[in-house]
């Protein structure tokens, strides 16, 4: 986060423009019953690791509800890739995304348990 002119926060998560995603595309009404934009991120967030999860053949059992509730205000502005930033990982990597089998935790938890997720072929 940075300090923008009158003391504000400047966040990644929400957007300057206030043009709404997805709704120039023709994909349908779903991002546009969010004016909040920080709620509309958090919507796309999930949209973008339920797909994810998808092509990599994974079962997703998480629904945007549940995916709120492990990732509120707090947490969800301190995901991101660096080591000390928070990421979402399964408990056993054979099971699917659901509640019970996720955890939000710092993301050198989940790069030491990188190597249980890899499949060899």
């Amino acid at each position: 986060m940075t300090y923008i002119n009158n003391n504000m926060l400047e966040h990644k998560y929400i957007p300057k423009s206030t043009r709404i995603k997805g709704s120039a595309r023709g994909r349908g009404n779903t991002m546009q019953k969010f004016t909040d934009p920080f709620e509309r991120e958090r919507y796309y967030a999930w949209q973008k690791h339920r797909c994810q999860a998808r092509y990599r053949g994974e079962c997703y059992d998480l629904s945007h509800e549940d995916w709120c509730a492990l990732w509120p205000y707090d947490k969800f502005v301190c995901r991101g890739r660096g080591v000390k930033d928070l990421s979402m990982m399964r408990l056993d990597p054979y099971q699917p995304w659901c509640l019970d089998n996720v955890e939000v935790v710092v993301r050198k938890t989940y790069l030491d348990r990188a190597g249980e997720y890899r499949t060899y072929a």
